[in-house]
């Protein structure tokens, strides 16, 4: 009873502020689109809690539809789209104030100044960033500490929840900093319902949403995964969790548990996951920075396009035989395609490093804690546990072993198609076709 009575005390504190639009802690009142007023959602009518995680929520949608959050390795069938996920977010290094209002930390964006996504012809801007601890989605099938939602608003449409895309990634714990993280708790985070801190205060503290961007993505339709659990929201998750220094995590985690209720069985503020419907829909997306992106492609490949393009406008002018004309372009066409594929091989390896990373640094950490543990049965599972990460970090080995030989076949054969001649080019096999295809790894 205690800590309902406290948030019905707080939270007339929050309504007509900067805060009332946070989409976090959005009700409808009975009807779901009444809920969103002048691009902004309003606070819940009817109580609500994570006592229970979420199983007994009986408001808005939550008993309806496709809800989120779900385990998206259960889905059957994953369709890969060419279509790319662009962004376009810029480093922030202005200060930004982050808010504990009972439910989970967040940070309102004001108009479009951070930058979004886009897909196809739509596109939609960022308008706040919700932290929840444990994560509410699953990576790889498992829970991971700590997921960073970026909710983004469709430009120059009503803010509805059909309107709503939202960025999901995780983090795990690594021995090495993020400094995206550490700039997000830079001033201390806000561990008292109803307080607010500033974070990303003073230089060299910056958020470079374009680290995080830098994978494949799990496209699906869901829900808000707080009351009223609108239906329609567009998700997109992040194929693999991004490693964190273990002290920023426990952090967030701290600040988080410090909005559990008494009754709460399980502290944190995640929902529990939801049934999956047979029939939804998941596609992979990659992902492509707008206006240069020189952390996510090969400095090298990227020069090399380049040089292609160029070259290309100037030959097109000087040919004189259509014939020659379409060899060149079938060339220029297929080196593209290559230095493409040698960009995907890229973000996998660079995904791979990182699983590594956390596999393997929770791999030595146990280790380093075995002498610790003590005898029998505790002891038992503990081995258990250090079995099951070594297993983990040799098998991320190999991915990463079996990755860099693909990525060395591929450059090879881009360079064999930058070097060759227009007739020589037409005999040229793209690894698949050849025998220096990769194969995978054994060990």
């Amino acid at each position: 009873m205690l800590p309902r009575l406290l948030l019905l005390l707080t939270t007339p504190l929050l309504q007509g502020s900067r805060y009332a639009g946070l989409l976090l802690a959005l009700v409808s009142e009975r009807s779901t689109e009444s809920s969103w007023r002048h691009g902004r959602l309003h606070e819940p009518q009817d109580y609500w809690d994570y006592g229970d995680n979420g199983a007994s929520w009986d408001l808005g949608e939550c008993q309806q539809g496709q809800q989120s959050p779900v385990n998206l390795s259960l889905a059957q069938t994953i369709l890969t789209d060419p279509e790319m996920l662009f962004h376009r977010y810029g480093i922030v290094e202005v200060p930004l104030t982050m808010h504990n209002n009972g439910r989970a930390l967040s940070i309102q964006v004001e108009g479009n100044s951070m930058g979004g996504i886009a897909l196809g012809a739509l596109t939609w801007d960022l308008k706040q960033i919700v932290i929840h601890s444990p994560s509410e989605h699953t990576f790889g099938g498992h829970q991971v500490p700590l997921e960073m939602q970026l909710f983004h608003g469709r430009a120059g449409e009503p803010l509805t929840p059909k309107t709503t895309a939202v960025v999901s990634i995780g983090f795990v714990p690594s021995p090495q900093p993020l400094f995206f993280l550490e700039s997000l708790r830079q001033g201390g985070l806000p561990d008292q319902v109803g307080t607010s801190s500033v974070v990303n205060r003073q230089t060299p503290a910056a958020l470079n949403f374009r680290q995080l961007l830098n994978s494949t993505f799990l496209e699906y339709s869901g829900s808000l995964t707080m009351p009223p659990c609108s239906t329609g929201v567009r998700w997109f998750v992040r194929s693999q969790p991004v490693p964190a220094k273990l002290a920023a995590l426990d952090d967030f985690r701290h600040a988080i548990r410090s909005m559990s209720s008494l009754h709460q069985d399980y502290p944190g503020n995640a929902r529990q996951l939801q049934s999956f419907v047979a029939s939804m829909k998941v596609i992979e997306r990659r992902t492509q920075l707008v206006e240069g992106n020189t952390a996510a492609r090969d400095p090298e490949f990227e020069r090399a396009t380049m040089e292609v393009e160029a070259e290309s406008d100037s030959l097109a002018s000087s040919l004189q035989s259509s014939e020659q004309e379409k060899q060149e372009k079938a060339q220029e066409k297929k080196y593209l395609a290559c230095s493409k594929e040698v960009n995907v091989v890229q973000q996998k390896l660079q995904s791979a490093k990182a699983q590594i990373i956390a596999e393997c640094g929770s791999l030595e950490h146990a280790r380093s804690s075995l002498p610790n543990v003590g005898q029998g049965l505790a002891r038992v599972q503990f081995l258990r546990r250090i079995y099951g990460l070594d297993h983990l970090c040799k098998a991320n080995q190999a991915v990463e072993k079996r990755l860099k030989r693909e990525l060395d076949v591929w450059r090879s054969h881009c360079l064999k198609l930058k070097t060759a001649s227009p007739p020589e080019q037409t005999q040229e096999k793209s690894p698949e076709e050849s025998s220096e295809q990769p194969t995978s790894d054994s060990d």
